[in-house]
């Protein structure tokens, strides 16, 4: 009967189902199931999210906001808690013939009936796959049509009620728990649901009555996989029984297949041997780029060790120097100027005060000048050598790069080629080997059928002997295994 398929799952089972269920993968990647049609692939639907990834990043995130809210009663490893559910539904054969949009319409319908039913935060988005429609065998061996599905990913959100161990009362417990989660009761309830809403919109049956099959989509595809290749091997083997063995082959073909044979494992492994070599030089490669690896850090690690001082700044300089002496200079800055004893004599101080702070500022500045030439002669070694420094090193770096360019180049090369070479030689050894066992084959049934061959006629043979001569047949095969051919005496049907 048609029902929706639940199926556990912990967080990494749900991360493996990316290859089935990601419309890129879906579209792109190379899938172990032959039913899938990627001619068709474009048809699929993502309902409630743009593609699987989506969906899986949603269902993590609604899994964390509920156990922060509701701790899990016990810290179980990620990968053994079930966290969440993949619910397979098929869409029915009626709606099915109705055409594309009508499937599609069921389908979004169904997405919404589980929102209604799980709680919209709790379903995370629906793959359609239009893709994978293929015969297969029913397990009354009648073949039959699958039909369009869709996977939807739902979280374990559950509320239940359960004693408490200590006061014996009942409480209400929410959570993510698989357990509670799936029960026959919400299978049946959700599977009576999408029956109603079948009857209400179309006119037709979901549960149409017939006994379940009790086995998972999956298992159904492994299933016809494996009658199909039941029935190849039945007509290999009738094809086999068919065939008639030829009596051409001889033992020099043989031993020139083995020859070749030989030769091309030969060829292996020289060039295993090579492949080796390789591999070795490339390792002293790898240990020189090391070394200078460590030389370069030595060096980076010198440059920084190297603090510059700060470009020395010039020292500022001061108003003109006073030429003259003391003495002269006061009587300049006084002369003819009318003045009193007391008032002549307070300006003689003013005025070599003066005189003294130009003398003491130029001594300062002439020292300062000293000092910023010492200074500034250090910063341009320093910053000399730096630039020196920073030079080799981008030179050995430029050389370094070069070397491992090199040595990525020749090396991927060479191991590409010789894995190339190897991979072609194991091919022909491999074929080699089939045709040598099929010989092998050949020879063992033309020994047998010769041998059959030699049976019967010395049966007919026997026969023949006792009829005409008179002896037993036994008492001819004893004789000729023991090589008494003289006690074999014919009886003489001549009598007087």
């Amino acid at each position: 009967m048609a029902s929706n398929d639940w199926k556990k799952m912990t967080i990494y089972d749900a991360g493996g189902m990316n290859r089935h269920n990601g419309k890129y993968e879906r579209e792109n990647g190379n899938h172990s199931n032959r039913h899938i049609d990627k001619s068709k692939s474009h048809l699929n639907l993502y309902i409630g999210c743009d593609d699987y990834s989506e969906a899986c990043h949603n269902m993590k995130a609604r899994v964390q906001e509920v156990d922060k809210l509701y701790p899990p009663k016990r810290k179980n490893k990620s990968d053994t808690r079930i966290i969440c559910t993949m619910i397979v539904v098929p869409c029915p054969q009626e709606i099915c013939e109705r055409g594309y949009d009508a499937t599609k319409q069921f389908f979004y319908d169904m997405y919404q009936l589980y929102k209604n039913f799980f709680g919209a935060d709790n379903v995370h988005g629906g793959m359609v796959h239009f893709d994978e429609i293929h015969e297969y065998t029913d397990k009354d061996g009648t073949k039959k049509m699958s039909l369009p599905h869709m996977h939807t990913l739902i979280s374990a959100y559950s509320e239940w009620t359960e004693r408490d161990k200590k006061t014996g009362a009942t409480i209400t417990r929410k959570g993510i728990n698989g357990k509670h989660f799936e029960t026959k009761a919400r299978m049946k309830k959700l599977n009576q649901i999408v029956e109603d809403y079948c009857l209400e919109n179309f006119g037709i049956h979901f549960l149409t009555g017939e006994s379940p099959q009790k086995k998972s989509v999956e298992r159904l595809k492994s299933e016809e996989e494996l009658h199909q290749l039941t029935a190849k091997k039945k007509q290999i083997q009738t094809e086999l029984a068919e065939l008639e063995m030829q009596k051409q082959q001889s033992h020099q073909s043989i031993e020139e297949l083995i020859s070749k044979k030989n030769e091309m494992q030969h060829l292996i492994e020289e060039q295993s041997v090579q492949l080796a070599e390789l591999k070795e030089e490339t390792t002293t490669r790898q240990e020189e780029s090391e070394s200078l690896k460590k030389k370069i850090d030595e060096m980076q690690q010198e440059i920084l060790d190297i603090t510059l001082p700060p470009k020395p700044v010039p020292p500022t300089k001061p108003r003109e120097k006073i030429k003259m002496n003391r003495k002269d200079y006061i009587q300049y800055r006084l002369e003819d100027i009318p003045m009193n004893f007391f008032e002549r004599k307070k300006e003689e101080a003013r005025v070599g005060k003066e005189y003294d702070t130009n003398i003491q500022e130029w001594e300062n500045y002439e020292k300062a000048l000293e000092q910023y030439k010492i200074d500034y002669e250090n910063w341009a070694t320093a910053t000399k050598t730096v630039k020196a420094l920073q030079e080799r090193l981008n030179k050995v770096n430029s050389y370094e790069e070069s070397i491992r360019q090199g040595q990525r180049a020749i090396f991927f090369a060479e191991e590409l080629k010789m894995k190339k070479q190897i991979n072609e030689l194991k091919q022909q050894n491999e074929t080699l080997q089939t045709e040598l066992d099929t010989i092998h084959t050949q020879i063992q049934t033309l020994a047998d059928n010769e041998y059959q061959r030699r049976r019967k006629r010395d049966a007919e043979l026997l026969a023949y002997y006792e009829q005409y001569s008179g002896i037993p047949s036994s008492q001819i095969e004893n004789a000729v295994k023991n090589q008494h051919t003289h006690d074999l005496t014919p009886i003489d049907y001549h009598t007087d």
